[in-house]
């Protein structure tokens, strides 16, 4: 008898690594919430992982988070 494995995914992919990107440089959430927020994402460890292991993801993650940063710094000079 073979288990089904349920549970968040940790396959590395462009698709979803592009995705979670994108969603970081439109969103101030931090990256703990982003992933409760979208089930279908790796958990952050595993993205962590993959920025240890993928560097096109790495350099695609902190090209977001300099994104989100100018946002951040959008919203606070409005206010």
């Amino acid at each position: 008898m073979s288990k089904s494995l349920v549970g968040r995914p940790t396959d590395y992919t462009l698709k979803l690594a592009e995705e979670i990107c994108d969603a970081i440089a439109c969103d101030s959430k931090g990256l703990r919430r982003l992933c409760s927020e979208h089930p279908h994402w790796p958990n952050r460890s595993n993205i962590y992982k993959w920025m240890k292991k993928h560097p096109e993801f790495r350099d695609l993650y902190a090209q977001s988070k300099e994104l989100q940063i100018e946002s951040i710094i959008d919203d606070i000079l409005e206010i």
